[in-house]
């Protein structure tokens, strides 16, 4: 905001700016929230589950380019978007 909300003119106008700020920042906090959806990240067993299938066949596909296997500190987890990425390909690549 360009004006002070702390220099109004009536209270009723400070509390309007107040909202606005308000509603704002919200806004811009779920927009963020709503970014970060999309970098769920899962582990080995996790994925197993997802895909029924066991902890080497995991492996198998990470080492055939399936999908990749990502370090988070000294842990291994897989993005959630590209285990999705294979699933909606069919497999064809098996």
């Amino acid at each position: 905001m360009s004006t002070s909300i702390l220099f109004s003119d009536t209270p009723e106008h400070f509390y309007e700016q107040l909202r606005e700020c308000i509603h704002q920042t919200i806004k811009q906090e779920l927009s963020t929230l709503k970014k970060e959806d999309n970098d769920v990240y899962l582990k080995k067993h996790e994925v197993c589950k997802m895909l029924k299938v066991s902890k080497p066949t995991v492996d198998s596909h990470v080492s055939q380019g399936y999908y990749k296997k990502h370090y988070i500190g000294s842990r291994v987890f897989f993005n959630k978007q590209e285990i999705l990425a294979y699933l909606t390909r069919g497999n064809k690549n098996m």
